[in-house]
């Protein structure tokens, strides 16, 4: 959480492509904006954060 500007930023796995990264949530915005997102951050390639881990 950032203080500062009210961002939180967490984990999270992109679904489309299984890549995995950080996520922005514009909290200061979350009650009068129905979409608070404020970016992705790309930490792996595409396919390697698979939601299910590699056995499954």
């Amino acid at each position: 959480m950032d203080r500062a500007t009210g961002d939180l930023y967490v984990f999270a796995t992109r679904t489309s492509d299984q890549t995995g990264g950080v996520v922005c949530i514009d909290t200061t915005a979350a009650a009068t904006n129905t979409d608070p997102f404020c970016g992705f951050t790309a930490l792996t390639a595409p396919g390697e954060s698979p939601l299910y881990g590699r056995d499954h």
